[in-house]
């Protein structure tokens, strides 16, 4: 595996199965690949031989410029095709032999991305390795270069023979040639690059000109070094540079070596010498990347100003090697490069370099943007170091020091046997700039890293108990030596926290005892046996409780981790940028408790040394004043002396000196108005001692005096130049207005002149336009008349020959014309044909009556059909008027024997033979369809004409026919007024079926649109008398709801289907359809009004006798019932869903129709909440069936001996049952659900079902032990992932949640049920963390269920729960009492009514706060405890019915589960006889008994609708789950 992290895995790109390296390239300052450049060794070599380091000697400069000279001048004359110049040469290498490989560019390596470069050393490598080496131990090729064809190598000397012997080998399928390159190779390869004469120049000549040529180009006082256009410049051109790709290649990184070279002899340290060039110009240099200049960031790293415009930059990839290279710069310019104008350059050139703010010559970022940068992305806060009686800043102070010089000592004094101690190294800490990794050799063995060691023995054996184990591993531990905290405060962040509860090692405290929690960040030298030092940063906490050690504290816990230095800048002050001071400035004042941690333990500079510590000749007294002086001194930054003064002065009072010096602060910083210089000099000087500081007040006060005569001087200074300003800038704004109002009155000026020439310009135009105009309208005008005088005459014509048709076309013709001549009408003969057009007109409207009525007179309208049907057209021609007066002469005609014989006969007219009248009006209507309907157009609906006069006429006599009666004092037979309203009622109907267009029936809804009714009709004369016809409806209502209730849910040869729902309900909504619209078209008001109460009476009643009898089972005799069967179930879901809608669209149709003054009076939301309960009863119903399915697999959990339980397995054998029968039935159920709401509130039903059953079971099964406890929370955690499938993935997130709160209740029972009692206070502290209340009772329960039932043994622990919980530890969070555990009872009474039981309902208080828990439910009881709970009530829904009997089930609340929303229905007692039947003997008893069914069940709707709401989609449409 090593040799995998070294070379990295083979990947496709290698050829022959040579393997790449997987390490990044790494190229020296000579730019030669570095082969083993990670060693110590290298890097002792590197920092050695490094010339430009600060602090060497002049000799030692001497010899580095001298050796560089010799390096420039190889760099310059090269001839190698190497990335970069290899500058420097020294003595490093002047031992090593040069080989030349060739041939490995004919091989498949090649087309790898680096040439096959890496694979090949990597074969090299290992052929000249020993086959027994180790992966450290491996050859390696210490230097390499690319000449031409060949790579040459530099190997030590006595790696050469191995290496010729692999020439001739195959390197992915090439053969290699190695060769040993002697030193006339080498030199000839030195001497392709010369002079334009031939002659190799110097090295003194070639730095001497590189010198003269970076002189000429830096501008010292701007600190710019302009290197723009070296390809024009002539000095490099004569030096020859650009004569050779590789000389020029080679030239920067020699430009930049003399430049380093030049600089270290004018500037001694490497800080200065950096800081001497802030801005390089490299434009114009024909640049497409950066390889041969990427030496650039390695000599100027600090660089500010960058120009890099007018250069060949095509995209980001080319300047990838500066990438977060200059951390400084500010102004970057690559104007005029093909980069610039990429979308993404701006974005990519700001993540680049984070302090950037000019890019292109435009500002990128401001310098508020730059500062918020610098901020920490969580802003660090001051420490907090809250010490009482400096008792953790004197236990810091020598620690510290006693730990880097005895440890023995430090140990004895304040760790005892109880100590503990752990050692932890952190090798993947981030590490400082520049900071070299040490070894951690000493500390890893012992160390106890978490993330590393996972073995709980392994942990447990690096976890040291007591002074001696940890004085052995403090011995072996290297020596230490920690920086001054008094001299060096930045190098430490200290934190201190009191905290409360330790254990008192006299057992004095049941409660414990207070400490201190103490959090040390630093660092430390490690003083090693040789002269290297290497520093670490460190992390160190304590835990300081009472004892008997030195201070009076002992060490309980203390860890200590150890990581790379990395610095201290994470806690140090951020003062240098505005933003940070604004924010300083702005952030509130820190308690006084809170300073920062170096300025509170280290002793202000003022104190003496010792001061506040014991020390020889002090007595306690002393020590504790000396430590209230240092207290003052922190909290109030005042000197000694004065810190003296104030607390002797108050007797050694803390609390009181802090107060005056308080009070004193703030009369000194406010300034009131009533200031009393007596009161305050008092208050300065309130003890006779403080006279000493007499004339140092008085100098601050002076002091003072001339800073407030400055500040106002400086103020009222401004306030006149200010306002100075302010009056030159309104008088510049009132010129500037003045010059622009001129402006405007200019354009304005111009503006009408323009207008004006425009005008004239276009005067003739206009005027030829209107004559055009004019011309045309004369021509048309002219056309008309020629066209309308013509039509004239062959109208006229055509009249005398009754040729209707053709004079209908002519009229319709002529009429269109004459209306253009309206106008005209002043000119004579316009006018008199204009009168000629109208007695035309006359004539024919007379002449086609004259025929109409000759025909019909004759009998001879068969005859004439064909001229009277012409003639109507004439009549549409002639208009409105022409064709009203024929329709209505044709009605009068057809009425009039109808109004002779009914009208004026008392006989026939009366109310008895109303039959007659409409036998009468159907026979004139068979005559018109068969006879006249052809004569007369569809269009102008002759025959509805005559229907709604006919009936207009039949209802003023049925107005006047009643009205007489009752005048005259007659009775009107009801049964004779209702047989004549059903005849009108049908009559109209068939008028309405005859005339007005059907729409769609909707048999499922009143959503859908209808059509207006028959105008006009004949019953609104029965209006007055419509209470009999509504009492009508209600005995018909009454008569169905018992039809419905003995009709089978769903017929036997019906096929079931989940959607459809029962027949009886579209029956009982299309009855009220029809009702409703015989009703509104008599009345809309009172009427109205009482049949829609009739509707909501039978609605209550359909949804109590017959939606609720289907769901509910008789017991007959001594046979039991069942739970309803499933199809049942969805059926009466889906009903009770599809009336809760209808309700809704019924309700909104009766208002849409009554009077507004009654709208208010119309409510049927009582009645929708009704059917929303019988959903609630019905999914319950669903949930009893799959409770039924589980009783078994609680059965055996009961079974178990959990009090004897000796191991714990992944989960109980009842569990997979369990799981699997709620599966099958739930899956069952939910694919019958066709709506989402109801599908969730199934499955959250289920859940409550079984965690409520759960906890009942675990109730049941006491005792339990440790051993059982744990298996339940194993049992309860199975149960709770298996639930949380039950919906089709994923499931909605709010129904796992639902699953983890339901289980959560279970999860603290048990994990308080698990803990031991021994030690007695670990019960006690289980119970109130997670059953959290203050009730007795209830915590007798939890040793009940543990099987504590000695009264002792209960009496010691409930001793210890009540001093416990009045802590203030537990105190603010405990409840009165827990619920759960309320409602457990010791005791049981069996019985079988209980509805949480029958149906199966999920909350606490049907499950478990019955006292039934061990009984279960009989199937035949599901209706009757479904009518028995909704009868009771309960107080969620309102005050119980007060019981004929007098019995009430005690404790039967709960009639809504709080968790699952939907009603959890309760039941006292059970009849069988209760559904839809009362005592016959009891009339009002019954009364009584349904209204509080009816209200109990409307209740039960408005929770379960409320739930339902939440669940997605307006309730009653399916929608997805919230």
């Amino acid at each position: 595996m090593k040799n995998g992290k070294a070379r990295g895995r083979p990947s496709a790109s290698d050829r022959g199965g040579i393997r790449k390296r997987g390490a990044a390239k790494k190229v020296d300052r000579e730019g030669d690949l570095v082969m083993d450049g990670n060693t110590p060794q290298t890097r002792a070599k590197r920092g050695r031989g490094d010339s430009g380091r600060a602090g060497a000697s002049s000799g030692t400069r001497s010899q580095t410029s001298s050796r560089a000279l010799d390096a420039i001048q190889k760099a310059i004359t090269s001839n190698s095709d190497s990335h970069q110049a290899n500058i420097r040469q020294g003595s490093r290498t002047s031992n090593l032999e040069h080989v030349s490989v060739r041939g490995w560019k004919q091989s498949k390596a090649a087309s790898n991305p680096d040439g096959g470069l890496e694979s090949l050393i990597g074969f090299l490598e290992k052929k000249i390795s020993t086959p027994d080496a180790r992966n450290s131990a491996r050859a390696r090729i210490t230097k390499s270069r690319v000449e031409g064809d060949a790579l040459i190598v530099s190997i030590k000397p006595e790696l050469l023979d191995r290496m010729l012997k692999i020439n001739g080998f195959s390197f992915a399928g090439a053969p290699l040639t190695i060769e040993k390159c002697d030193d006339a190779e080498s030199a000839l390869l030195d001497q392709s690059v010369l002079s334009a004469n031939g002659s190799t120049p110097s090295a003194a000549d070639t730095k001497a000109k590189m010198t003269a040529f970076l002189a000429k180009r830096f501008d010292r006082e701007n600190k710019l070094l302009n290197l723009s256009d070296l390809h024009n410049d002539p000095d490099l051109i004569a030096m020859g540079i650009f004569q050779s790709t590789s000389t020029e290649s080679k030239f920067f990184p020699a430009l930049m070596k003399v430049w380093e070279l030049n600089l270290s002899l004018i500037f001694d340290s490497a800080a200065a010498r950096r800081q001497a060039v802030e801005s390089v110009s490299l434009r114009d240099n024909k640049l497409a990347n950066l390889k041969m200049v990427t030496t650039l960031a390695q000599t100027f790293p600090d660089l500010k100003n960058l120009d890099l415009s007018n250069n060949d930059f095509k995209d980001a990839q080319s300047l990838l090697g500066w990438r977060h290279k200059f951390e400084n710069l500010e102004f970057l310019d690559l104007s005029n490069n093909p980069f610039s104008a990429d979308p993404t350059f701006k974005d990519t050139m700001l993540k680049w370099y984070l302090k950037l703010r000019v890019l292109n010559g435009i500002e990128v970022r401001t310098a508020e943007e730059l500062a918020a940068l610098k901020k920490s992305p969580i802003p660090v806060q001051a420490p907090y170091f809250r010490d009482e009686g400096c008792i953790a800043e004197n236990f810091i102070r020598a620690f510290f020091s006693g730990y880097d010089n005895d440890r023995n000592g430090l140990l004895d004094s304040v760790y005892d046997n109880e100590s503990t101690f752990t050692l932890n190294i952190n090798t993947a800490a981030p590490r400082a700039h520049q900071a070299d990794v040490a070894a951690w050799d000493a500390y890893i063995k012992n160390s106890r890293n978490l993330l590393r060691i996972t073995h709980l023995t392994a942990r447990m054996s690096r976890t040291h108990n007591g002074a001696e184990k940890i004085r052995k591993l403090w011995n072996s531990l290297p020596v230490t030596r920690h920086p001054d905290i008094a001299a060096h405060p930045q190098d430490w962040l200290i934190e201190c926290y009191p905290i409360p509860g330790l254990v008192d090692p006299t057992g004095q405290s049941p409660t414990g005892v207070g400490g201190l929690l103490i959090t040390v960040h630093g660092k430390y030298d490690e003083v090693g046996k040789g002269s290297k030092i290497d520093t670490r940063s460190f992390d160190r906490t304590f835990v300081l409780g009472p004892g008997g050690g030195a201070g009076g504290v002992r060490v309980i816990n203390d860890i200590l981790c150890c990581r790379a230095y990395g610095g201290n800048e994470a806690w140090a002050p951020e003062a240098e940028g505005a933003v940070q001071q604004a924010a300083q400035q702005a952030a509130p004042p820190q308690p006084t408790d809170q300073a920062a941690v170096p300025q509170q333990v280290a002793a202000p500079p003022a104190t003496p040394e010792g001061y506040g510590m014991p020390g020889p000749g002090k007595n306690e007294t002393q020590v504790q004043q000396e430590q209230l002086i240092l207290q003052v001194m922190k909290q109030t930054g005042m000197t000694l002396q004065y810190s003296q003064l104030a607390i002797s002065g108050n007797g050694w009072d803390l609390d009181k000196a802090l107060q005056d010096v308080a009070k004193l602060k703030l009369t000194i910083s406010v300034a009131l108005a009533d200031y009393d210089p007596i009161d305050h000099l008092n208050a300065i000087f309130s003890h006779p001692s403080t006279l000493s500081s007499v004339s140092q007040v008085s100098q601050s006060l002076g002091a003072y005096e001339d800073e407030l005569d400055d500040d106002i001087s400086g103020l009222v200074e401004d306030q006149v130049t200010s306002n100075a300003e302010s009056v030159e800038r309104i008088q510049a704004a009132k010129a500037d207005l003045t010059d622009l109002f001129k402006k405007i009155d200019d354009v304005r000026d111009r503006a009408s002149k323009t207008e004006l020439a425009i005008t004239e310009m276009t005067a003739d135009i206009k005027q030829l336009d209107n004559a055009k105009k004019n011309l045309t309208l004369s021509m048309t005008a002219l056309k008309r008349l020629q066209m309308l005088t013509t039509a004239y005459d062959q109208l006229r014509a055509l009249s005398r020959t009754r040729q209707y048709r053709d004079c209908a076309q002519l009229l319709q013709a002529v009429i269109q014309l004459m209306a253009h001549f309206k106008s005209y009408r002043s000119i004579d003969q316009i006018a008199l044909l204009s009168k000629n057009v109208a007695d035309i007109q006359r004539e024919l409207l007379e002449q086609v009556c004259e025929d109409f009525e000759l025909a019909f007179a004759k009998g001879e309208v068969g005859l004439q059909r064909s001229t009277l049907s012409e003639g109507c057209l004439v009549m549409d021609a002639l208009g409105d008027h022409a064709r009203s007066r024929l329709v209505t002469w044709y009605c009068n005609f057809q009425l009039r024997e109808y109004r002779q014989v009914f009208r004026n006969n008392e006989e026939a007219g009366s109310l008895d033979n109303i039959s007659r009248r409409y036998a009468w009006f159907r026979r004139i209507l068979k005559i018109y369809d068969e006879e006249y309907a052809p004569i007369f157009p569809a269009a102008w609906k002759v025959n509805e004409i005559l229907a709604n006069i006919f009936c207009e006429g039949t209802r003023d006599d049925f107005k006047g026919i009643l009205s007489r009666s009752v005048r005259n004092g007659q009775t009107i037979d009801v049964n004779l007024l209702l047989s004549c309203l059903q005849e009108t009622l049908e009559f109209e109907h068939s008028l309405e079926r005859r005339f007005v267009t059907p729409a769609r029936p909707s048999t499922d809804t009143f959503a859908s649109s209808e059509a207006p009714v028959f105008g006009q009709a004949i019953s609104e004369a029965f209006e007055p008398y419509l209470s009999v016809w509504v009492e009508a409806q209600d005995k018909q209502l009454a008569a169905l709801i018992p039809k419905y209730r003995q009709q089978p849910v769903k017929p036997p040869d019906e096929e079931f289907d989940s959607h459809i729902v029962i027949s009886s309900s579209t029956d009982l909504f299309n009855f009220y359809r029809h009702a409703l619209q015989q009703c509104a078209k008599l009345s809309t008001g009172g009427s109205l009004a009482d049949l829609a109460k009739v509707f909501a009476k039978y609605l209550d009643q359909y949804a109590q006798q017959v939606l609720l009898y289907y769901i509910s089972e008789r017991p007959t005799g001594h046979t039991p019932s069942k739970v309803a069967n499933l199809e049942d179930l969805i059926l009466v879901l889906n009903t009770a869903d599809y009336c809760y809608t209808t309700c809704n669209q019924l309700e909104e149709k009766i208002k849409g129709r009554l009077d507004k003054a009654l709208k208010q009076s119309v409510d049927l939301q009582s009645q929708a909440d009704t059917f929303m309960g019988i959903a609630s009863a019905t999914v319950r119903g669903l949930v009893r069936r799959v409770e039924i399915e589980l009783e078994p697999c609680w059965r055996e959990m009961r079974n178990i001996p959990w009090s004897r339980l000796e191991s714990v397995s992944d989960q109980s054998s009842y569990v997979g049952e369990l799981l699997s029968k709620t599966q099958t039935k739930c899956s069952e159920t939910l694919q019958l659900l066709h709506k989402q709401q109801y599908a969730r509130a199934f499955a959250d039903h289920t859940v409550e079902l079984i965690s409520n059953l759960f906890i009942t079971n675990i109730f049941q099964s006491k005792p339990i032990a440790e051993t059982g406890a744990e298996q339940m929370l194993l049992d309860a955690y199975a149960l709770k992932t298996g639930l949380s499938s039950l919906l089709p993935s994923p499931a909605p997130a709010g129904f796992v949640k639902r699953v983890n709160n339901s289980f959560a209740k279970i999860e603290a029972l048990l994990k308080t049920v698990q803990v031991q009692p021994s030690p007695p206070e670990a019960l006690v502290q289980a119970y109130l963390v997670h059953i959290a209340d203050q009730n007795n009772t209830n915590f007798r329960k939890i040793l009940d269920m543990k099987g504590i039932r000695s009264r002792q043994e209960q009496n010691h622990l409930l001793e210890l729960f009540q001093i416990h919980r009045a802590s203030d530890r537990y105190a603010s969070n405990l409840q009165q009492s827990n619920p759960m555990l309320t409602a457990l009872q010791s005791t049981t009474t069996p019985t079988s009514t209980s509805v949480s039981q029958g149906l199966g309902l999920g909350s606490a208080a049907a499950s478990i706060g019955a006292t039934n828990l061990p009984s279960r439910f009989d199937a035949s009881m599901l209706g009757s405890a479904l009518i028995s709970a909704a009868k009771d009530g309960v107080d969620r829904f309102g005050t119980p019915m007060s019981s004929s009997s007098g019995s009430m089930l005690p404790g039967g609340g709960g009639a809504a589960s709080g968790a699952a929303g939907g009603a959890t229905l309760t039941s006292a007692s059970s009849t069988p006889n209760l559904v839809g039947s009362a005592a016959p003997n009891n009339p009002g008893a019954e009364s009584s008994a349904a209204a509080n069914l009816n209200e109990n069940l409307k209740n039960i709707g408005k929770f379960f609708r409320r739930d339902l709401g939440g669940f997605g989609g307006r309730f009653g449409r399916s929608g997805d789950d919230g």
